[in-house]
């Protein structure tokens, strides 16, 4: 295997992404250090060959991301050594969020990665005040921060988080946080966000308290989110088109927040498209519909 990935290394020296399937068996650390320009570093299970490891960090010298996949409850040990690589300064990006059960020691500990800027947390999180206040101390200069499904967050560690922070990206699931909108507004984070991903929120996220998030964060431009429920275009349409108007007008992509049912033939696979009903209601007149109407909505 080894050997495989030191010709296709050699070959193909500028890759950036390598997945190879057929040695999904084989941990990562063993082939890694073969493709210095990888961006991410993954590890899945018990990663044990600590030198390997060492090494890949130390030849992958663009990877700023690291990724951590079902890993076991030798974890402490395994981030105190990647703490002591070059990656102690250069990651940027840390992901907690595959399935993973790390206690919030383990979190805090992984804020001292000084060139952290982003971190999803594992599903579940069972994060209170202590552990947010913590966070924010250690590493004040997070900008982004995914609080992963169903994270036990509640109103104060939401409200904690988003002031002391200058978030840039926030997302959450399903989080006990009916106060979620007005914190955020309220923080210095409503300044600084940029994007924000919401999943399963829709008693609190309804179209209209999502405009008035939207226009209340002047750099808000990137949306992701899903729900359980399909809304009418009847009803939510008008709201719906400001929302989209608005992230568009920023330099947003087109049409990002789509709460509709699409009738008609599929749309899988056409970029930048809605399918039947839903899509004609949100493009009609999109070019010509003025700023002012851009700025309605319910009340």
């Amino acid at each position: 295997m080894e050997s495989f990935a030191m010709e296709v290394g050699r070959l193909c020296p500028l890759l950036e992404y390598v997945r190879l399937s057929a040695f999904e068996d084989i941990p990562a650390e063993t082939w890694q250090q073969h493709f210095p320009r990888l961006k991410t570093l993954e590890f899945r299970g018990r990663p044990e060959n600590y030198a390997a490891i060492e090494a890949a960090a130390r030849a992958c010298v663009c990877a700023d991301e690291v990724s951590l996949v079902e890993c076991d409850d030798e974890l402490a040990a395994f981030v105190d050594m990647l703490l002591r690589t070059p990656l102690r300064g250069r990651l940027r990006k840390l992901d907690l969020g595959f399935d993973l059960p790390v206690s919030n020691e383990v979190i805090l500990q992984c804020a001292r990665f000084e060139g952290l800027r982003f971190l999803r947390l594992p599903p579940e999180c069972a994060i209170d005040v202590e552990f947010c206040r913590s966070l924010a101390q250690l590493r004040p200069t997070l900008t982004g921060l995914d609080l992963g499904t169903e994270c036990r967050a509640d109103d104060e560690c939401l409200r904690i988080l988003c002031e002391s922070l200058s978030l840039e990206h926030l997302t959450f699931s399903s989080i006990p946080c009916p106060a979620a909108i007005d914190i955020i507004l309220q923080s210095s984070s409503a300044q600084t966000l940029r994007g924000i991903g919401i999943y399963y929120m829709d008693e609190i996220f309804t179209p209209a308290n999502l405009l008035r998030l939207v226009r209340g964060c002047p750099l808000l431009s990137e949306f992701e989110g899903d729900s359980g429920e399909l809304l009418s275009p009847i009803e939510h349409g008008k709201t719906v088109k400001a929302i989209n108007k608005l992230l568009k007008g920023r330099g947003g992509k087109k049409n990002q927040y789509r709460p509709f049912v699409d009738f008609g033939p599929s749309q899988w696979g056409r970029p930048d498209t809605l399918g039947g009903q839903a899509g004609e209601f949100l493009q009609a007149n999109e070019e010509s519909e003025d700023d002012s109407e851009s700025e309605s909505g319910e009340d």
